[in-house]
C-alpha cells in the first residue's frame, strides 16, 4: 500500500524559528538519541491567503532491534493540526484523535535531551507514540496542519521549519518542497532567500507551481518563500461549504488594496508603549529604540504621540498626546535614549496608562506595545476600559511570552500579536509592524451580511481597515442562497459603505478550508479564555467537541497510533519499499550542468548488481553509475553531464536506463542544455 498525500489545507506562520520532526528513540540502549531521519516531503497548496501544508518523513532504524520512538513536531504557533497518517511495514494507518494527554518524549524530566526536545517543540508542538518499528524498517510520518498566511501590503510570505540542524548534524537523503500558487490576482517577485536550487512552471493565468530537490541536504535554514499579490481595489475573497452533518461554514476575506493615497488616511493617535523589564537589557531594548525612531520619522505633524515606558512601574514622555512636530521628535528621541533596562515588567500596568492618552474615537487611536516577559493583563476588564476604540498591537520578543493572555488582548481591542524570535532582526521587523498600520483608512467598522442564518461570526469585534492588510471573518449558515454584504466604515471623507455580493454555497462536503478555519477560531477563543480565567467543565467539554468534530487537535485530545485505523484512500507513491526498479523522474530537467535522478530499487537489488546507464540521443553509453551499494527502496543519484573518463558532454537529449542481469529498465529522457 502507499501513504495518502491529499491535499487538504494548512498555512505557516511567520516569526517563530522552529523546525522539522524528530523521531525518539524509547529504549535507553539505542544508540543514538534519534531515528536516523531519512527524507522529507513537504507539499504546499497557496491560494490567495490561506494554504496547505502537508509534511511527509521518513525515519529508519538503523538499530538490531526493535524499539519504540516518540514523533515529534513543532507545530508553528499559530497552526492547528488535522491528520495525521503513519506506516507499519507497507500499511497506512490514520492516528486516532481521542480525549487524552500526548506522549512524553523518552527521559522527559530527567533533562537532556528529551529536555531540549520539548523546548524545541515549543508549548504548541505534536507528539506520537510509535510501537515496534522493526530493525531496518522505514518509518514514515505525514502530517495535516492547518493556518493563515503572511501578508503585508501586497507581499506574501510562506515560512516553513526545516533548521534541525541542533539536533541531526549529517544531510538526509532527500529533501522535496512543492508549491503550487494559485490566485484571481496577479501574482510576480517569487523568490526563496534560504534556498537557490529552485524551478517555476507556469501552469495556467496566475497559477504557478515552484520546487526544490536537495540529495544528500543539511537542514540547517528554515525555509522561506515569497512573493507579490497585485490588488489595487477595495474588494474580497469568500468561500463557503454546505456540509452534510451541521451547518455550512464561510469564510470572508476583506482586501483593502495595497496602497492608497496619503489623503485617504486617517490621522493618527498613537503610543509606543516600551517595556524596560530587565531582561530588555541589551539588544531587545536597543532594537525597540530603534524601532520607535524610525516610525516617528514617518508621523505627520497632524498626526499626535506619547512614549510610555513600564517595568514595576510607568512612566510617560509627556502627560499627554503631542503633535507629531520635529521639536517634540527630537524631546521623544532623547527620552528614548535615556532608557535603562531594570526591574519587573508589569504590560498589564503600561497598557493602563497607555489607554487613558485617549479622549475620543475621532481619530485613529492605537497602542504599539512591545514585550518579552509575562504579565498578569485581564483581557476583558482591558477592552472594558477602551472606551475609545483603541487598537493594541503586541509584538512579543522571545519564548517567555504569555501567548494566550497577548492573544486574547489584541482580539478584544482590534489589534493583532507579531511574535518575534531573538535571533531575528528586531529593529526591521519591529518596524514592519508599524508600516502594517501606519496607514489606516477605516474606523469603526461593520459588516452585515444580511441573511437571517448566519450565525456564530468570529471576531465578534471588527477590526479597523488598513491598506493592504486583509481581515478573515468566518462564521455559520444553514442554508444556500445569494445575498449581499453591507460594509461600513468611517474615513476621511466621512462614513462610507460597500457592498459586496456574495452567494452561499449548496455543495455538501466533508470538512474543508471554510470550517477549518472557523474550528481554528472557536478552539483558539477558548482555550485563551481557559488559560487566563481559568478552566470549566463546560469550557472543556466545547473544546473538546470542537477538535473531536472537526478532527484538530486542542489541548485536550492527542494524536493514538492504535494501529487499527487503516487507510484504503491511496494517493500518490511515496517511499514503500517498491516491487520493481526503475528511474522515476530526474530534477532538474532540463538542467546545466547537474541534475538528480530519482531511483527506487525493489527487493531484487538484495540480490543482483544494478547499474543506472546513461545514453546519448544515437544510443552510445556515455556513462554507467554503479548502485550495488544501494540497498531497497527511493534514492536520489547526482550526474554531472560528464562521460565515465571525465570528459564533459554537449548539449542535447540523454536517457537514463536501470540495466542488471535480470532487467534493463524504462529509459528516462533528461534534457542537457547550455
Amino acid at each position: 500500500m502507499k501513504l495518502t498525500r491529499i491535499i487538504l489545507l494548512a498555512l505557516l506562520t511567520l516569526s517563530t524559528v522552529l523546525a522539522d520532526g524528530v523521531l525518539m528513540s524509547n529504549h535507553e540502549d539505542y544508540p543514538t538519541d534519534f531515528l536516523r531521519h531519512r527524507s522529507s516531503i513537504i507539499d504546499v497548496n497557496i491560494e490567495e491567503l490561506y494554504a496547505t501544508t502537508i509534511v511527509y518523513q521518513e525515519f529508519v532504524n538503523d538499530w538490531n532491534q526493535p524499539t519504540d520512538a516518540v514523533w515529534s513536531f513543532p507545530l508553528p504557533y499559530d497552526a492547528r493540526s488535522i491528520k495525521l497518517l503513519y506506516t507499519r511495514n507497507d500499511t497506512v494507518f490514520q492516528a486516532i484523535l481521542i480525549e487524552s494527554s500526548q506522549s512524553t518524549n523518552p527521559g522527559t524530566g530527567e533533562g537532556g535531551v528529551a529536555a531540549l526536545v520539548n523546548d524545541y517543540i515549543g508549548f504548541n508542538g505534536l507528539r506520537l507514540q510509535l510501537r515496534g518499528i522493526a530493525p531496518g524498517a522505514i518509518q514514515q510520518v505525514e502530517l495535516h496542519y492547518v493556518s493563515l498566511v503572511d501578508f503585508f501590503q501586497g507581499a506574501i510570505q510562506y515560512q516553513y521549519p526545516l533548521k534541525t540542524d541542533d539536533f541531526i548534524d549529517y544531510p538526509v537523503e532527500h529533501l522535496e518542497l512543492n508549491i503550487n500558487l494559485s490566485s484571481e490576482r496577479d501574482m510576480s517577485d517569487f523568490a526563496m532567500e534560504t534556498h537557490s536550487n529552485y524551478e517555476f512552471s507556469l501552469l495556467g493565468d496566475n497559477e504557478i507551481a515552484v520546487s526544490m530537490v536537495q540529495p544528500n541536504a543539511y537542514l540547517n535554514r528554515d525555509v522561506k518563500f515569497s512573493y507579490e499579490l497585485a490588488n489595487n481595489s477595495f474588494g474580497r475573497d469568500f468561500y463557503s461549504a454546505l456540509n452534510a452533518e451541521v451547518d455550512g461554514h464561510f469564510a470572508f476575506f476583506l482586501t483593502p488594496p495595497n496602497i492608497v493615497a496619503p489623503d485617504e488616511i486617517l490621522n493618527r493617535n498613537i503610543v509606543f508603549l516600551i517595556s524596560t523589564s530587565s531582561t530588555m537589557s541589551g539588544y531587545k531594548l536597543e532594537a525597540s529604540v530603534a524601532a520607535i525612531k524610525l516610525a516617528l520619522d514617518q508621523l505627520n505633524n497632524t498626526d499626535q504621540f506619547n512614549i510610555v515606558r513600564y517595568d514595576y512601574y510607568t512612566q510617560k514622555f509627556r502627560n499627554d498626546l503631542v503633535e507629531a512636530s520635529a521639536a517634540n521628535i527630537v524631546s521623544a528621541e532623547d527620552f528614548l535614549n535615556g532608557l535603562v533596562a531594570s526591574g519587573g515588567s508589569r504590560l498589564d500596568y503600561g497598557l493602563e496608562t497607555s489607554l487613558s492618552q485617549f479622549d475620543n474615537a475621532d481619530y485613529h487611536n492605537a497602542i504599539l506595545a512591545f514585550t518579552d516577559g509575562r504579565s498578569p493583563i485581564d483581557p476583558i476588564g482591558l477592552a472594558n476600559l477602551n472606551v475609545h476604540d483603541v487598537a493594541i498591537f503586541p509584538i512579543a520578543i522571545g519564548v517567555n511570552v504569555d501567548h494566550s493572555r497577548l492573544d486574547m488582548t489584541a482580539r478584544l481591542n482590534l489589534g493583532f500579536v507579531t511574535y518575534l524570535n531573538e535571533e531575528s532582526n528586531l529593529t526591521e521587523e519591529m518596524y514592519r509592524v508599524f508600516q502594517t498600520i501606519n496607514t489606516p483608512v477605516f474606523n469603526h467598522v461593520s459588516l452585515n451580511f444580511n441573511k437571517a442564518d448566519v450565525h456564530s461570526v468570529l471576531p465578534q469585534n471588527v477590526p479597523n481597515t488598513y491598506a493592504g492588510l486583509y481581515s478573515l471573518h468566518t462564521g455559520r449558515y444553514s442554508s444556500a442562497g445569494a445575498t449581499s454584504l453591507d460594509y461600513w466604515g468611517d474615513g476621511v471623507a466621512g462614513s462610507q459603505q460597500y457592498g459586496f455580493p456574495l452567494e452561499f454555497s449548496n455543495d455538501t462536503t466533508d470538512w474543508d478550508i471554510p470550517a477549518y478555519l472557523w474550528a481554528k477560531r472557536s478552539i483558539d477563543a477558548l482555550e485563551q479564555y481557559i488559560d487566563i480565567y481559568g478552566e470549566t467543565d463546560a469550557l472543556k467539554d466545547s473544546s473538546v467537541a470542537l477538535s473531536l468534530r472537526y478532527q484538530m487537535r486542542c489541548r485536550y485530545t492527542a494524536y493514538f497510533a492504535d494501529y487499527e485505523e487503516v487507510v484504503t484512500d491511496i494517493g500518490d507513491i511515496v517511499s514503500v519499499m517498491p516491487d520493481e526498479s526503475s528511474v522515476l523522474k530526474a530534477y532538474p530537467n532540463p538542467f546545466n550542468p547537474v541534475t538528480n535522478f530519482h531511483i527506487v530499487l525493489g527487493e531484487t537489488a538484495l540480490s543482483t548488481p544494478i547499474m543506472l546507464h546513461i545514453y546519448d540521443l544515437r544510443g552510445r553509453l556515455v556513462d554507467t553509475i554503479d548502485l550495488s551499494h544501494l540497498g531497497p527502496g527511493h534514492h536520489w543519484i547526482p550526474w554531472f553531464a560528464k562521460t565515465s573518463l571525465g570528459e564533459t558532454l554537449p548539449s542535447g537529449v540523454y536517457f537514463a536506463v536501470l540495466v542488471s542481469d535480470q532487467m534493463h529498465g524504462t529509459p528516462l529522457k533528461v534534457l542537457l542544455l547550455k
